[in-house]
C-alpha cells in the first residue's frame, strides 16, 4: 500500500514539476516577447516624438518668417504713407 502511495506521490511530482517547467518556459517566452514590444514601443514614441518637434520647428521659423514679412510690409506702407505726407 504505501509503495503504491509512494508511486501515486512520484507521478504527481513528476508531473507538478513538468508542468512548472513547461509554465517557466512559456513565460520566459512572454516575458522576452513583452521585452521586444517594449523596444518596438520605445522607438515609436521616440520617432514621433522626434517628428512633433521637427513639426513646431518648421511651424516656428514659418511664423517667424510671416511676421517678419507683416513687419517689412508695415513698414514700407508706412514709408509710402510718411513720403506722401511730406510732399504735400
Amino acid at each position: 500500500m504505501i509503495t503504491f502511495i509512494l508511486g501515486a506521490l512520484a507521478t504527481i511530482v513528476v508531473g507538478v514539476m513538468v508542468w512548472l517547467t513547461v509554465s517557466t518556459i512559456s513565460m520566459i517566452s512572454k516575458v522576452k516577447h513583452l521585452e521586444i514590444q517594449q523596444e518596438f514601443l520605445y522607438r515609436e514614441i521616440n520617432e514621433r516624438c522626434n517628428a512633433i518637434n521637427r513639426q513646431l520647428d518648421h511651424l516656428i521659423q514659418e511664423t517667424n518668417h510671416r511676421i517678419d514679412e507683416n513687419y517689412s510690409y508695415t513698414d514700407s506702407r508706412m514709408d509710402k504713407l510718411e513720403t506722401k505726407l511730406t510732399k504735400k
